[in-house]
């Protein structure tokens, strides 16, 4: 997981609400102790870095490397489990002549006794085809039949899923405000589809050789076609802000930006106690809001040419 470090390189907590406080030397200090100054510096960070347009400042731009995980299948009834001929515990390897499988298929799988998986077939020939999950990893039994004498591991079952089931990408642990992307080091950028249109995405012969995703809550949602594996796969978003919450701790904004947050905090304090604000302290935001999203514009219209 990528290590996120906050972006000023001087301003601490206590500095930032020291200059906070000095914008609001004509209130008294017993209003200002009555509200959460911290709560609003950071709500005001928060609202800043969503202004920033990430073609410019990539400031809260994150890519992290994900790795996919088969979603939970509805397992098919056992009647419809196939018999292999053995299996090879050490390579993950069955072998069952003229199986008719390919590179792709997601099967269920187990060795009695042994526990049932699930993964998708990574490699084949006309007599055996290589899961991509072993059965029981750790098991000492199954590994001293592979290892200890060489023979293979026998019956093997297997059943063939649905091809349009899903695998699942984590990222509840990710400070995630916005995806970006998501690319995949064979094929590139892989696509974003609503949940609507990727239930059927598949159907499409353009998709054999393509990939899918789709946010769902604190996962991602992909679907891929049947003519491809998985390279590198890496996440591209803009990350939310970290909140300081010692005094020491820096902020986590450009340090060209303090300024602003420390005036958008001031005038933060003056709404939440319903007086009017400084008009040179109004002047002073609107004007580098103004500046900023002006930049902002400008950077976007560059890059669209």
């Amino acid at each position: 997981m990528a290590v996120i470090v906050p972006l000023s390189k001087d301003w601490t907590l206590d500095s930032v609400l020291g200059l906070v406080k000095d914008k609001l030397g004509d209130l008294t200090n017993e209003e200002i102790q009555s509200l959460f100054l911290n709560d609003y510096l950071h709500l005001n960070i928060c609202e800043t870095a969503k202004l920033l347009d990430i073609g410019i400042y990539q400031d809260y731009l994150v890519r992290e490397v994900v790795t996919p995980v088969l979603g939970s299948p509805f397992y098919a009834a056992y009647s419809s489990f196939v018999a292999a001929t053995s299996y090879y515990n050490a390579t993950n390897t069955a072998t069952k002549a003229g199986h008719g499988r390919s590179v792709g298929d997601l099967l269920v799988y187990y060795v009695v006794a042994a526990g049932i998986t699930f993964g998708r077939i990574i490699a084949v020939t006309t007599d055996t085809f290589t899961v991509s999950n072993p059965i029981a990893p750790n098991d000492e039994i199954l590994n001293a039949v592979n290892e200890g004498t060489g023979l293979p591991v026998t019956p093997f079952f297997y059943c063939l899923m649905p091809q349009a089931d899903e695998d699942i990408i984590d990222i509840s642990s990710f400070r995630m405000d916005l995806p970006i992307k998501l690319s995949d080091s064979g094929i590139g950028l892989c696509t974003k589809k609503n949940f609507k249109t990727i239930e059927n995405i598949l159907n499409s012969p353009q998709a054999n050789k393509s990939i899918f995703w789709f946010l769902s809550g604190n996962s991602l949602i992909l679907k891929k076609g049947n003519l491809i594996s998985y390279g590198v796969l890496t996440f591209s978003y803009t990350r939310t802000p970290i909140k300081a919450v010692n005094g020491t701790d820096l902020v986590d904004i450009r340090d060209e930006f303090i300024n602003l947050i420390v005036n958008k905090t001031a005038l933060t304090v003056y709404e939440k106690l319903g007086k009017q604000a400084p008009e040179s302290l109004n002047n002073a935001v609107s004007s580098k809001l103004a500046g900023l999203l002006q930049s902002t514009v400008s950077g976007a219209t560059q890059n669209n040419n």
